[in-house]
Parts: structure tokens; C-alpha cells; sequence
């Protein structure tokens, strides 16, 4: 499992340096340098397989059980006895970026990496069976199962449940009544055989639905959907059935609210820079201020 790790770490590694999951998410780990397996001059320490477990739980978004954290424990082990030099191959490679993923407490930042992680495997085919034949690989998909598998898209079931928890947010913002439970399930019963005649817009609901999620919450959380905005969406939306329309439309428009943000940091990043090195005066300050004037337009 661990030598397919590799390619999963260089994409989150390339794209999320720096960034990290909740503490929620973290394994107890004690005594990282205990070695618990030996094969010729190859280790496996508690440490390994700690970082090990919490990009399994990474990779689905919660916790493990106990008898599940004891049962990918007994399968890590087994396959370093039966492949040492791979797995600890693997293992390196998750030695650079879980420390990165640890640190994050941006819920979109998550999103894009376990993202970015599941579209790397959905790129290698072969590593992808092999992951999900091996014991490890088992459990996490246990907790997070493949609803769709083909044409180099992976849809997990927690791909399914952002796109219909987005569209409960928007119900709730309209006054409607949310998706229901056997809405889910009829999507995840139905998805596997109709996912290849979806546009490729509509296959991208899906595969991005996590961060689009991440990004409508933020949106939502910093009152940029105001009254005016509500007022339109409940003239929009009168019935359940006008919520997913409405909700990819205002998961679009939190796109644009998030490279918003992102000009106004940077901006404000690069005048405080500037600022550091004395406030500056004259025609260089009236520009500057000009330039405030213009952030986020």
C-alpha cells in the first residue's frame, strides 16, 4: 500500500505545502522511534505507522474506531514483512507531507488535498486495485466507499455527501425542506450507472464537490450571502426541487468570493510589507491609498 503513497504525496505536496488537517483528525502517536518490525536493514518505528493512519483517516474525513485502527495497524505491518523496501519508500513519502497536513485548519485547504489525493489514485489504475486489495486500503474504504471508478474519475461516498450537504445549506438559506436520506441513497444506488452520461460540468460537481462545499460555508459564515442576497434566493427557490440548480450556481459564485479574498490578502499583504519599511508619504501615499481604494474589484 504505502510504495502508492508516493504519488498521492508528490500531488498534495506540490499543491498544499504548508497547509494541514484538523486536530480532530490526529492519532495518538507514543514513542514515534519504537521499532515494530525489522526485515534485513529496513525499520518500521510507531511513527511510521502512525503517520500512516492518520492520512487513512485523512483520506475519509473522520476517525477510525479503536478495532479498526488495531486491524490497519496488523495489515501495515504485514505488508512491510512482505515488501520492506517499498513500503518504506512509501512511508518517506509521507514523511514529507503529513507534518504540512497536520498544521491546516482551513476546511478548504483539507478539501483540495483529500481532493487531490483520491484524483491521484483515480490516475493509477493499477496502484488503485492494489490499494484496494490490501488490508489497509480495506479499512479506509470501509469508511469511505467508491461510489464511481471509471474514466479516470473517483467519486467516494463523501463526495456525494458534500454535494447534497451544500444543497441542504441552501435549502435551509431558502426555507425549503432539505435533501432527505433516501435522496442520498437513490443518488448513491443510481451514480455508478449514470455518471458517464453526466457533462463533464456535471461529473466536476461531484469530484470538486468538497471544496465547493468548503467554499459556499466560507462564503455563507462571512455574511457575504446578506438579506438582499436570501430575499433572491427564496424568490428562486419555492420548492426542493429548485435547490441543486441554485446551490451549484451560488457554489460558482463563492469562486469568485474566494479569488476576492484572495486579492484583498494579498494585497494587504504586499502594503504591510511596505509599510514595515517606514509609512510613506507624498504622491507614493495618495497612490497607495488609491490602491486600497480598488481591493477585491
Amino acid at each position: 500500500m504505502m510504495n502508492r503513497i508516493i504519488i498521492v504525496s508528490f500531488v498534495i505536496i506540490v499543491s498544499f505545502v504548508g497547509l494541514i488537517v484538523t486536530a480532530t483528525l490526529n492519532v495518538a502517536a507514543a514513542a514515534p522511534n519504537t521499532v515494530v518490525a525489522t526485515s534485513g536493514s529496513h525499520q518500521l518505528t510507531e511513527g511510521m505507522l502512525d503517520e500512516a493512519i492518520y492520512f487513512g483517516q485523512f483520506l475519509v474525513g473522520q476517525r477510525f474506531s479503536a478495532p479498526d485502527i488495531a486491524a490497519m495497524r496488523e495489515g501495515l505491518i504485514g505488508t512491510f514483512r512482505r515488501q520492506p523496501a517499498k513500503e518504506v519508500a512509501g512511508y518517506q513519502g509521507l514523511a514529507q507531507f503529513v507534518p504540512a497536513l497536520r498544521s491546516t485548519r482551513s476546511p478548504l485547504a483539507i478539501a483540495k488535498a483529500r481532493e487531490a489525493a483520491w484524483a491521484a489514485f483515480a490516475k493509477d489504475p493499477a496502484g488503485f486495485r492494489e490499494f484496494q486489495n490490501d488490508p489497509a486500503g480495506k479499512i479506509i474504504l470501509k469508511y469511505n466507499p467508491i461510489v464511481v471508478n471509471a474514466g479516470g474519475s473517483v467519486i467516494t461516498r463523501l463526495n456525494v455527501e458534500s454535494l447534497f450537504a451544500s444543497n441542504a445549506l441552501v435549502a435551509k438559506i431558502a426555507g425549503v425542506a432539505p435533501p432527505s436520506q433516501s435522496e442520498i441513497d437513490e443518488c448513491l444506488r443510481l451514480l455508478p450507472f449514470e455518471f458517464a452520461s453526466l457533462t463533464k460540468e456535471q461529473q466536476e460537481f461531484f469530484m470538486q464537490a468538497e471544496s465547493r462545499l468548503a467554499r459556499l460555508q466560507e462564503m455563507h459564515a462571512s455574511h457575504f450571502i446578506g438579506p438582499s442576497v436570501v430575499s433572491e434566493i427564496k424568490k428562486t427557490v419555492r420548492s426542493p426541487e429548485d435547490v441543486p440548480n441554485r446551490a451549484r450556481a451560488l457554489e460558482n459564485t463563492a469562486f469568485k468570493y474566494e479569488a476576492a479574498v484572495n486579492r484583498i490578502t494579498s494585497a494587504a499583504d504586499r502594503f504591510i510589507a511596505a509599510w514595515s519599511k517606514g509609512f510613506p508619504k507624498g504622491t507614493a501615499a495618495q497612490t497607495m491609498m488609491g490602491q486600497i481604494g480598488s481591493w477585491g474589484k
